[in-house]
């Protein structure tokens, strides 16, 4: 009988023969015992993944610790007013946190000022009556705002739920067809609470024999207005307005605008197509006027509308991107209207060999203005300021800040002339002058790259920058060698902050 010593031994030396034996005889043991051993290690992975997702389920975050009042008062505070690249807008807010969590899906649903404000571009969406029921049913029916960006699907419908929830809407926006508007024009809405109104249509503007829209007669506490329908065509308390912005309207539908707004005190006008003469129309409470070119491929003539006004309470004149402008133009509108402003911007459309002109009159040199910017001026207009403000202690004696913008343009200013008179009239006036002093200057070339001024072209604006004087020197030409002038000449740009713009 053998030893259990040698048996056990005879046991363990066979064991291993008879597998490798076995082993050899199945091909597919290989396979198997790699499946096997992938296997355990999962099961492995998925108890080590258990115990990881039990730990990450014991963490309190303490965003999730705040009382859902502070967090619905972050929801709200933390969005813009104005809508920004790369930035949440209150637009897509609501929708947004609702994809967080569960708690931030229902502090969102209860918080109603998320829901205050409906913006639907291209809202020809066939679930748009639905979406607009359930936003505004989270506002509770109260929707502070609402904006529609082209032609609706189903305008009966939407007018429908609109109609329930108008009383405590303080700003629509309709940028929309004009079949949508005669839609509306019949209904009747409660707009109590409506501060702040536009409506535009765009390319098609209303005929004359269109009937008007009376959907807003009755928003008695209206104060804001953009449109490019006719005055005529829209019924609303117009005597109460004080803000206006007209688009594609013609010049006499502006002055017809401002005619039936007298507390009127900031507006804004571009104006287009054809017109007739008119009577001169005076305002006495308009401050603020702006004249700008249409949105679109129409002929501009804002700037004719100065020849029909009479504003002696007119504080701010900005003129941009307009034609049909001329010295003689404005000049009549300072002598008629003997304003005392503050502000005047005179950047009308730029065509070639057309220069801005404005006439150093007695109306224009007595101006008690604080800011003066000027687009592409003629040359002979730039000796004679600059001489005026070295030598004449009445001329323009309140100015503080002076722009001269787009030089060095076909028949233009030169900008090292520019910069050569600038320099010796500022420094004169500072020196010879106790009243109020320029502190802003700021001159914008085209043509000639900042790189090329040298620093004896700049010297005297070193002392101007050492003295407190803010200075800018713009060039829209060839921003990496401006760039590079910079560095190369970081010690002067310290002193003097020129700049390169495209």
């Amino acid at each position: 009988m053998q030893h259990p010593l040698n048996r056990a031994s005879t046991v363990a030396t066979t064991l291993p023969r008879q597998r490798r034996a076995l082993a050899s005889m199945d091909p597919n043991a290989a396979l198997r015992a790699e499946f096997h051993h992938l296997s355990l290690s999962i099961s492995r992975q998925k108890l080590r993944l258990d115990d990881l997702q039990t730990q990450l389920d014991s963490i309190v975050y303490p965003v999730l610790t705040l009382p859902v009042e502070i967090t619905s008062k972050i929801f709200v505070e933390c969005l813009p007013h104005k809508r920004e690249k790369g930035v949440v807008n209150p637009r897509e807010a609501p929708l947004l946190l609702m994809q967080v969590c569960r708690a931030w899906r229902n502090t969102a649903i209860s918080t109603l000022a998320l829901w205050s404000t409906f913006d639907v571009v291209r809202p020809n969406r066939p679930d748009l009556t639905q979406l607009a029921l359930v936003w505004f049913e989270r506002a509770a029916m109260r929707p502070r705002s609402v904006k529609i960006e082209g032609p609706l699907s189903n305008a009966d419908d939407f007018i429908k739920i609109f109609r329930q929830c108008s009383r405590e809407m303080h700003s629509l926006d309709f940028h929309t067809s004009r079949k949508d508007l005669d839609s509306m024009g019949s209904s009747r809405f409660d707009l109590e609470s409506l501060r702040t109104l536009s409506i535009r249509v765009g390319s098609q503007p209303f005929q004359q024999h269109v009937d008007p829209l009376y959907i807003f007669q009755n928003a008695h506490r209206l104060r804001e207005l953009a449109s490019d329908v006719g005055p005529s065509l829209l019924h609303l308390p117009w005597a109460q307005l004080t803000k206006f912005t007209g688009e594609l309207y013609t010049p006499a539908q502006c002055l017809e605008a401002i005619d039936s707004m007298p507390n009127l005190t900031e507006c804004a006008l571009a104006a287009s197509r054809t017109w007739s003469d008119s009577p001169i129309i005076r305002h006495r409470k308009l401050r603020h006027l702006t004249l700008f070119s249409p949105p679109s491929d129409h002929r501009s003539c804002s700037a004719t509308v100065l020849g029909y006004l009479t504003l002696p309470a007119l504080e701010t004149l900005k003129i941009r991107e307009v034609g049909e402008f001329t010295g003689v133009l404005l000049d009549k509108f300072l002598r008629r209207s003997l304003p005392s402003l503050r502000q005047l911007v005179v950047c009308p459309e730029e065509i070639v060999g057309n220069n801005t002109e404005i006439l150093l009159s007695p109306a224009f040199i007595a101006l008690p203005l604080t800011e003066l910017e000027i687009g592409t001026p003629f040359p002979a207009f730039i000796s004679h300021f600059f001489d005026n403000l070295a030598r004449t202690a009445g001329f323009l004696p309140q100015l503080r800040a002076l722009s001269v913008r787009n030089c060095d343009g076909p028949r233009g200013p030169n900008v090292g002339r520019i910069l050569s008179e600038a320099a010796v009239a500022i420094t004169r006036r500072r020196n010879n002058t106790s009243g109020p002093q320029l502190q802003l200057f700021h001159v914008t070339g085209r043509q000639r790259p900042v790189s090329s001024f040298t620093e004896t072209e700049l010297l005297p604006f070193i002392h101007l920058k050492e003295s407190g004087m803010d200075i800018h020197i713009d060039s829209n030409e060839d921003v990496s060698l401006g760039i590079a002038w910079q560095l190369k000449t970081s010690s002067l740009q310290s002193i003097l902050g020129v700049k390169n713009t495209s």
